[in-house]
């Protein structure tokens, strides 16, 4: 198992804006950025926030983000609107996107945000709890390079395309889903595997084709199994053509393609943002409604004794908590590694 050390979120963040400052990002989008990603260590997301830090420079050394860059409007009417990313920062792009998403639904109601051209957008979840914080119901995805075989292939063809779904919670404890299509995500096979750890059930395929729960070996193999199986993979292919038709920009095979002939790293995503304002319908029983879930399932016979069943989103505030009192473990290497950045 890998060594690790514990830091505090406010040295993450500060370390971090160095060095963005260091590799080209203005004050403000680097105050910006290291306050996300430290939020999304803080929520227990190290893959995406330590684990991603040497990507986000990389962008910066690159040319793939363009410093003091801001999507550009392309098209829209009324409630929709379709953007450029325009070399922004994925982080930064995305949390534009979900707040214009939230404004069009203070007009109207709903409001949807197609943007094509997208840099990653990092932790997707961030964008979920940003539209629940303004009270919105929000469902936001992104399409990704072919790193997900479509069910029946033996190759990956298709994306594990991140989808994320929320709904206001009392006292800011809302109910967040971030969930790849595919069983697990590249980045829990990464920080799986970074623990010497076995997957809890099977997450894919070895090289000679086995099913296993061995991090690694799906790693090498790019054969991760599709959540649901075909249900999955046919929910990845709609998440694809929906975003790339929307924001008319590159589908999966497309950036694939693009990424093999130009030798660069994933970019030039789709993604689509959608706020919709509850109160907008007239009377709202929101808190009633969510109450009634949260018993059903808090008190539902657990499988196993002392471990409940929980609502998606629920563990990110016990772990916010004690991160901002505690700190956070991170891998020893990895932080060695960004201190050297």
């Amino acid at each position: 198992m890998a060594e690790e050390i514990r830091i505090t979120i406010d040295e993450f963040r500060d370390v971090l804006y160095q060095k963005l400052i260091k590799h080209g990002a203005l004050q403000e989008e680097a105050k910006k950025t290291s306050e996300i990603f430290a939020l999304n260590a803080a929520d227990g997301v190290i893959s995406h926030s330590i684990l991603r830090v040497w990507r986000l420079l990389s962008h910066y050394d690159n040319g793939l983000v363009v410093p003091g860059r801001m999507p550009v409007f392309v098209s829209g009417t009324g409630a929709v609107a379709r953007y450029d990313g325009n070399g922004t920062s994925g982080v930064l792009s995305a949390s534009f996107c979900m707040e214009k998403a939230c404004e069009l639904a203070d007009r109207f109601g709903i409001g949807m945000v197609a943007l094509r051209n997208a840099n990653h957008w990092m932790r997707g979840g961030y964008y979920g709890h940003l539209a629940a914080d303004k009270g919105k119901v929000a469902i936001c995805w992104t399409n990704t390079r072919a790193n997900l075989p479509s069910w029946g292939s033996k190759v990956s063809n298709i994306g594990n395309n991140p989808f994320v779904m929320a709904v206001p919670g009392k006292d800011g404890k809302h109910l967040v889903l971030d969930s790849a299509m595919s069983q697990f995500s590249n980045g829990k096979l990464e920080v799986m595997r970074r623990a010497g750890k076995l997957l809890p059930v099977d997450g894919g395929y070895d090289q000679e084709g086995n099913l296993t729960r061995v991090p690694g070996d799906i790693e090498k193999t790019r054969r991760s199994i599709p959540m649901g199986f075909w249900k999955g993979s046919s929910m990845s292919i709609l998440l694809d053509a929906c975003a790339a038709i929307l924001s008319d920009g590159l589908n999966t095979a497309s950036i694939e393609r693009k990424m093999q002939k130009d030798g660069t790293d994933e970019a030039f995503l789709c993604q689509i943002f959608i706020a919709i304002a509850p109160e907008a319908l007239g009377e709202s029983r929101l808190e009633e409604i969510e109450a009634s879930i949260l018993d059903s399932v808090h008190n539902a016979q657990p499988v196993k004794e002392g471990s409940p069943s929980r609502c998606p989103g629920e563990r990110v505030f016990r772990d916010r908590e004690a991160a901002f009192r505690d700190g956070i473990l991170v891998p020893a290497e990895s932080w060695k590694q960004i201190l050297e950045l």
